[in-house]
């Protein structure tokens, strides 16, 4: 018997609990899993301020504007990451792909944002966070182009309203909130 989420941890549309609860295969991005058609889901993460606290590093606009990529290498997790790991591992082992959505700094430099975009994997490997698969993209990009056509239903957990209303694959989680207890859940309605 599959559980519901608990409407207050987040909002999913209802079509999306039937379809996982009762896994109903979708057109595109379906798999075979022991004889049984299956849809690929995804959660897609945002990086700085929803799992790395790179604004509570001191003077991080500065380094910046600097271009100077101290703040995402110190910035710290908001997360206790051996049991968000845990969890994304159980997720993963449960049919979720899990991707990371980044947007690179607003000013810097092509240069700068290479250096960034490989502090930023430096900083998941750190932290031995799992993934499908890395964006770090110009600032500003639409996140959903980046994982499109990659799962037939996706969640968005980020930081910036402005971002999880414009999120048209799935559903969002506001990573202001504790994360944990939603993806938990998650693990409940497979």
């Amino acid at each position: 018997m599959h559980k519901i989420l608990n409407p207050d941890l987040c909002i999913l549309p209802v079509a999306f609990l039937i379809t996982i609860c009762y896994n109903t295969s979708c057109k595109d991005n379906v798999y075979k899993k022991k004889g049984k058609q299956t849809m690929v889901k995804m959660l897609v993460f945002d990086m700085d301020g929803t799992i790395a606290d790179f604004y509570g590093v001191p003077n991080w606009l500065n380094d910046l504007e600097a271009e100077n990529t101290r703040p995402y290498a110190e910035a710290e997790p908001l997360y206790n990451m051996q049991e968000l790991c845990s969890v994304l591992h159980m997720l993963s082992d449960s049919g979720w792909k899990i991707a990371i959505t980044t947007w690179l700094s607003k000013t810097g430099s092509a240069e700068f944002n290479k250096r960034t975009a490989e502090v930023k994997k430096a900083w998941l490997a750190k932290y031995s966070f799992p993934y499908d698969e890395i964006h770090c993209v110009k600032y500003g990009t639409t996140k959903a182009n980046c994982t499109r056509k990659k799962a037939d239903f996706q969640i968005l957990i980020d930081d910036n309203e402005k971002i999880r209303k414009g999120w048209t694959l799935g559903g969002t989680i506001d990573a202001n909130k504790n994360i944990l207890p939603i993806l938990k859940n998650l693990l409940d309605i497979d």
